[in-house]
């Protein structure tokens, strides 16, 4: 069974992250928020150079997209979030789980509506 994360940028649901059985993680954008042209921006590294949406899906191997891994802590302050957590501290996808309301940015994690949990 699969884990997936809606990511929220405030209240605006932008994200879609799901961890594969085989601890991929694919990251796909919200439909609605690729068709709103006055959407907010989560990150200009997710723009071409042109100014239009990378819209891709793309898979990332064991590790959260860069952006997302950016967000979590580093040295001990991981390794203590990680034991708590029962889990690995490489274990990105599960440490954005254990985080989910208190991401840097406005950046809101929440389990997706019939996904299982990632612990």
């Amino acid at each position: 069974m699969t884990a997936s994360l809606d990511v929220f940028l405030n209240e605006r649901r932008v994200w879609l992250l799901t961890q594969l059985p085989d601890g991929r993680i694919l990251s796909t954008f919200d439909e609605a928020y690729i068709n709103d042209p006055k959407r907010p921006v989560l990150s200009q590294s997710y723009f071409s150079s042109d100014g239009s949406l990378l819209t891709d899906t793309k898979a990332y191997s064991v590790k959260a997209p860069p952006f997302f891994s950016n967000m979590l802590p580093e040295g001990h302050l991981r390794e203590y979030l990680a034991m708590r957590g029962g889990v690995k501290p490489g274990s990105e996808f599960t440490l954005l789980y254990l985080l989910g309301e208190d991401l840097p940015g406005g950046v809101i994690a929440r389990p997706a509506e019939g996904s299982s949990l990632p612990i």
